[in-house]
């Protein structure tokens, strides 16, 4: 398995990185906390993607825009994902389409530039990854409970953008840091 891995880099590195980009935009259609005080009638949510979401046993799903917080810490982190979120997008399609259109690219910028934009996109797509669960961990209040599906997809969206900004890395490390002249 590692050595397909290490003989097909290129697939596996775009691949890894795919699924962690298709992990995080399911992530924006999911409820990540449930309303403590919730009845058998109704149950009130908190979406991933900064809504306020209300489900009736009637089967009427209400979704609104979160207006005020009023000071609550869980509110202010929802409010705030769909920003950390939409830029580990914005970073992870920009290492894509370095990725795919790098023969292209490399006319203008030379391909150890290339590799090094990659790895700071990455790192920085990683970096807002781990922030988001993170948040949510240590900002859920004493009203909401988590809803954990969005955080374990965000964790394996971690582990798989980790597992690509390795496998980005091994794919030049050979050659040096004299390339950058």
């Amino acid at each position: 398995m590692l050595s397909d891995i290490y003989r097909n880099q290129g697939l596996f590195k775009a691949l890894f990185l795919t699924v962690g980009f298709v992990l995080i935009v399911f992530c924006f259609f999911c409820n990540v906390g449930e309303f403590n005080k919730s009845t058998s009638k109704s149950k009130y949510y908190y979406t991933f993607s900064a809504r306020y979401h209300s489900s009736s046993s009637d089967g009427i799903d209400c979704y609104q825009d979160i207006d005020t917080c009023n000071g609550d810490g869980f509110c202010n982190t929802v409010k705030t994902t769909p920003y950390l979120g939409g830029f580990a997008l914005g970073f992870i399609g920009l290492v894509l389409i370095f990725s795919f259109g790098e023969s292209i690219i490399s006319r203008v910028i030379k391909k150890y530039h290339i590799w090094i934009i990659q790895l700071v996109f990455l790192f920085l797509a990683w970096a807002l990854l781990l922030i988001i669960p993170i948040l949510y961990l240590t900002t859920k209040g004493n009203n909401w409970n988590l809803c954990w599906f969005p955080i374990i997809f965000e964790f394996i969206a971690v582990f798989a953008t980790s597992f690509s900004a390795f496998l980005y890395y091994k794919s030049n490390e050979t050659r040096g840091p004299g390339l950058l002249s």
